[in-house]
């Protein structure tokens, strides 16, 4: 899933966002978790999320992308509010 900061007006928005992603049972035994911000660090270090400890171990491969899953995110979302 991508989120632009830049696109979303609201921060309350962004954080009850990462709370449902954080809470959703297929990602609690995640080991790692990455995201890219250009300007939200602040909003993310109150998740814990740091500046990588290795960052010169990172590599990125872009790809052009035709689209997302919407059904898949929908559903999710849908999941989530559910259970809030």
């Amino acid at each position: 899933m991508f989120l632009s900061w830049k696109n979303i007006e609201a921060e309350a928005f962004l954080k009850w966002l990462m709370k449902c992603v954080m809470k959703q049972p297929a990602l609690s035994k995640t080991k790692s978790w990455m995201l890219k911000t250009a300007d939200a660090h602040g909003l993310y270090e109150k998740f814990g999320f740091k500046v990588a400890s290795n960052p010169e171990k990172i590599m990125e491969k872009k790809t052009e992308t035709k689209g997302t899953n919407k059904k898949a995110i929908s559903s999710n979302c849908e999941t989530c509010l559910e259970n809030n």
